[in-house]
Parts: C-alpha cells; structure tokens; sequence
C-alpha cells in the first residue's frame, strides 16, 4: 500500500508519516550505541527519545498505547543491524487511529 492511500481509498495522516519517518531517522542515528546491549528487542519511540524496550512488537505497541493513549502516534521498531523496515503504524493501518472507543 502507498504512503498517503489507506484501504478503500481514504487518506492517510499525512502529518503521522511524516513524524513516524522523524522518528524512524533519529533511531537509525542512535543504533550503533543500541546494538551491543540491545539487540532483538524492540523500541518505543515517541519525540525523538526511547521509552522503552520490549522483547516483541506486540508488547512494545501496547506499552506505547498505555503509555501515550490509541491516538498518539509513536514508533515501535526493532532493534537490528538492517533497520530499514517501512513505517508501519497499526492503528492507521487499521482504520483505528481516529476511532472512538
């Protein structure tokens, strides 16, 4: 799928790309200090500093949700070598990001 284009044709928060991609260049910059002790495990990141590292995506998303609520946009990733994953933000994938729940 396209940056910009959700399923059924909807537009993506534009503005949500663009902070996720932010975010995305910051970690890549702080890797090299990541790696030696923090290999495999996956990272929460939300204004350009870390809160927190989890053995797996699943826990990382949800400790970003308790942490900063359903609507706030943050970046769950791996910490790895070959970090080049696409952004990926669940809850705009899904269609949750605007839900009322």
């Amino acid at each position: 799928m396209e940056h910009g284009a959700r399923e059924g044709g909807e537009d993506v928060d534009e503005e949500a790309i663009r902070i996720l991609e932010a975010e995305k260049a910051w970690l890549k910059e702080q890797l090299p200090s990541l790696l030696s002790e923090r290999a495999g495990q996956w990272v929460v990141v939300k204004e350009q500093k870390i809160h927190g590292f989890f053995p797996d995506n699943g826990a990382a998303y949800a400790a970003g949700i308790a942490q900063f609520g359903a609507e706030a946009v943050f970046l769950v990733a791996p910490v790895q070598a070959d970090f080049d994953a696409p952004v990926d933000m669940p809850a705009l994938r899904t269609g949750l990001l605007y839900a009322h729940l």
